[in-house]
């Protein structure tokens, strides 16, 4: 009997590292930067977007990117601004659409990489406080480890 349950025990344990390991994301933020390259107002176009996320991989598609979100308001001379530099050797920038009323907007942000899934898991949970009229938007952009081969991106808002 003594045997019988140790054999029983060492499987459910077996069992139980195996499908934990399985369902294991490590928490990645700390490698990230939480960085709005389109802070200018040459790059104020970005409303006009359709799409609520973003994920650009290299400086083609950054400076494309950024040339049909560049707007021209009057007094300043746009042609001239650049887009910060980004090393997309290391980085990969992503962004979610968040958006939402009241007096006050809290975030937190958070970065996990599931291995086994190969995905990037974004967490946004955003929380609206007060009885104003106010619209609080974000882009939530952050630079992630360059996104690998095969891997893809989930965002998930709370």
């Amino acid at each position: 009997m003594k045997k019988l349950s140790f054999v029983l025990l060492m499987l459910i344990s077996t069992l139980y590292f195996v499908s934990c390991e399985k369902d294991k994301k490590t928490d990645v933020t700390e490698q990230c930067i939480f960085y709005n390259p389109f802070t200018s107002p040459c790059f104020s176009r970005l409303a006009a977007f359709s799409l609520d996320h973003f994920i650009i991989t290299d400086n083609e598609a950054y400076q494309k990117f950024g040339d049909t979100i560049r707007d021209y308001p009057s007094g300043i001379n746009c042609d001239t601004i650049t887009l910060p530099v980004i090393d997309f050797n290391k980085y990969t920038l992503i962004g979610k659409h968040t958006g939402g009323g009241g007096c006050h907007a809290y975030y937190e942000r958070q970065i996990l990489q599931d291995d086994n899934a190969k995905i990037i898991i974004y967490r946004i949970t955003v929380q609206y406080e007060g009885k104003c009229t106010m619209l609080h938007e974000s882009r939530n952009w952050v630079l992630i480890p360059k996104l690998q081969n095969g891997y893809s991106v989930e965002f998930l808002v709370n």
